[in-house]
């Protein structure tokens, strides 16, 4: 016989399958309640730091949120250090819409509903999200760096006692300014004070003990090579110690771009020593000596040409070969150093009349038989403008009354066209005259802008006596 399902075996099947599917159709019209009921809202349960958001637009959530003023205290514990702080001294600063995306993202992942919304009630709390002012941050970052950093030293070469020592590095301590930011944000969120410690990071030098070997290797068999000068029957060996001396350690880095330890030469330090060898060496040149009295030259003393080390040239080739830890082996050369002639300018007036101007004091004298018989101020050229009284021992050549000067006869630049009452020219068209008609003031260092076009101007009182006084021949003697 085959196989039957017996009658009651069948109505029991179709009431299970009813009641499958009524469970099933029941869950779905509850997903499709809870999605009604919760468009547009938080899921139940969803908190925000511990507000409660549940059942409330974004708009409404951020408008709660935004009602709290909330201030919290961040003790921070790094190494040894405490620091008790306001939020907002780290400038942390509440981003509220984005707290409510957050909150409001809450059970939306899943994919019913009804699932969301047991997921928004077992862990439906999100804390705050904050923003950072990056100033006020690296502000707190610079305090505690100054209480607790400090920066890695480099290991590095030394010479002491004329051989090159190494000086080992030394480890710095920081802090890892992003991961600082996330820790405050992390302790912020959670919307009350909060204690949170901070371990603070070894920082390695760049440049550690083991990577000066071979720079010291380096240094000594420079300060083993022979470094000897010559000169005729001179000889000039520095000691080991002396190279030593020489010696620098600079930091370059490699085709790799890796700081390491070189040895140089200071070459300043080389040339010092050189310039020893040369003081020793060197002939001073003898400086010839002349005196001009009243235009007569006598020589005082005959020069004679030094000689001096080539130094430049002993220093390249030192510089040469010791970069290429090549031995120096140098025959000095000299070279001639031409003598120079020292002139001692006398000026001496043995006459019984003269006038003596000093362009500096801006003053004139009236000399006879050895005595000043009249003084006077006077306004000379304007050197800073380009028309300087010319100096010297001259002589008056030539007297007027009631003269026109025109300079535009010397130049373009001497554009003028004046009176005087008196005229006492002494070389070409430099002259004593008086200035009365345009000048008020005279003497004083206004000359030097604010002078004439290189005469000599004088008060009319001063143009007066000289002229009568001076005769054609009288000696002027203007000088700086």
């Amino acid at each position: 016989m085959g196989n039957s399902i017996r009658p009651s075996a069948t109505g029991a099947i179709r009431h299970i399958g009813l009641a499958v599917f009524g469970l099933i159709l029941g869950f779905a019209v509850l997903n499709l309640a809870v999605s009604a009921l919760l468009t547009g809202v938080m899921f139940p349960g969803v908190r925000v730091a511990g507000h409660s958001v549940a059942y409330k637009s974004r708009l409404q959530a951020v408008e709660q949120l935004q009602a709290y003023n909330d201030q919290y205290t961040l003790t921070i514990q790094l190494a040894d250090k405490r620091y008790i702080m306001k939020s907002s001294e780290l400038g942390a600063s509440r981003d509220t819409a984005a707290s409510v995306e957050t909150a409001y993202s809450t059970g939306r992942n899943s994919a019913l509903p009804v699932l969301g919304v047991i997921s928004s009630l077992r862990n439906g709390n999100s804390g705050y999200a904050y923003q950072l002012d990056s100033a006020k941050l690296n502000t707190f970052v610079r305090k505690v760096l100054a209480d607790v950093g400090r920066p890695p030293v480099n290991a590095k070469v030394e010479v002491i006692e004329g051989q090159p020592v190494a000086i080992a590095d030394r480890d710095g301590v920081s802090i890892d300014q992003a991961q600082l930011g996330r820790t405050l944000q992390l302790a912020l969120a959670e919307g009350q004070d909060k204690s949170v410690a901070l371990t603070p990071t070894a920082k390695k030098a760049d440049v550690q003990l083991v990577d000066t070997e071979a720079a010291i290797a380096q240094a000594k068999r420079l300060i083993a090579l022979d470094l000897t000068m010559t000169y005729n029957d001179k000889t000039f060996k520095p000691t080991t110690s002396a190279i030593a001396q020489w010696l620098v350690f600079p930091l370059r880095p490699n085709d790799k771009g890796v700081n390491v330890v070189e040895v140089d030469i200071d070459e300043a330090k080389l040339r010092g020593y050189v310039q020893s060898i040369a003081n020793d060496v060197n002939v001073a040149p003898v400086n010839k000596k002349v005196t001009i009295k009243n235009g007569v030259t006598t020589v005082d003393r005959e020069g004679s040409d030094g000689l001096a080390i080539n130094q430049e040239e002993v220093v390249s080739r030192s510089l040469k070969a010791l970069r290429s830890q090549q031995p120096v082996r140098v025959a000095l050369s000299t070279s001639p150093v031409a003598f120079k002639t020292e002139y001692n300018r006398v000026t001496t007036l043995d006459v019984g009349r003269y006038i003596e101007i000093n362009l500096s004091s801006q003053q004139l004298w009236v000399y006879q038989d050895g005595q000043v018989i009249y003084t006077s101020p006077v306004t000379s050229g304007a050197t800073g403008m380009g028309f300087p009284t010319v100096t010297g021992l001259f002589s008056i050549y030539a007297k007027g009354t009631n003269t026109w000067l025109d300079g535009r006869a010397y130049g373009e630049q001497y554009n003028y066209r004046v009176l005087v009452d008196y005229w006492m020219p002494f070389y070409g068209g430099f002259g004593m005259h008086d200035a009365w008609r345009w000048r008020s003031t005279f003497g004083g260092p206004d000359y030097y802008y604010n002078g004439s076009h290189g005469c000599v101007n004088l008060p009319l009182a001063t143009a007066a006596f000289i002229y009568s006084w001076a005769e054609i021949g009288t000696p002027v003697w203007v000088h700086a």
